[in-house]
């Protein structure tokens, strides 16, 4: 007969396992977030990548794709530091001008 027990989640410090088991729980965010983003894993740093050119549906997917987030780390027991957090609004005429000073630089 099997017994439950409590399980205390967390890791000590410099082990293997650590980033092992983090891995392996972070590598299914992709599958669960829409198709209005594109998810990029990078060690233990996710950035999320999002487009549309009208604002009201780029904030609306945002939105949305942030709500499933929260689930998921609510269901996987995580927690995200909203100090490290950041968001920025990249639009094409900015994107223009940083890719002709950039060229300029380079020349």
């Amino acid at each position: 007969m099997f017994h439950w027990y409590e399980i205390h989640h967390s890791m000590p410090q410099d082990t293997v396992l650590g980033p092992v088991l983090f891995l392996l729980c972070i590598n299914d965010l992709p599958k669960i977030i829409n198709n209005t983003s594109v998810p990029i894993l990078f060690a233990d740093d996710t950035s999320i990548l999002f487009t549309h050119h009208e604002i009201d549906s780029l904030n609306t997917n945002m939105h949305n794709t942030f709500q499933i987030i929260i689930k998921w780390f609510k269901a996987n027991l995580l927690s995200s530091k909203h100090a490290k957090n950041n968001a920025f609004n990249l639009e094409q005429k900015m994107l223009c001008k940083l890719i002709a000073r950039l060229h300029m630089v380079t020349i």
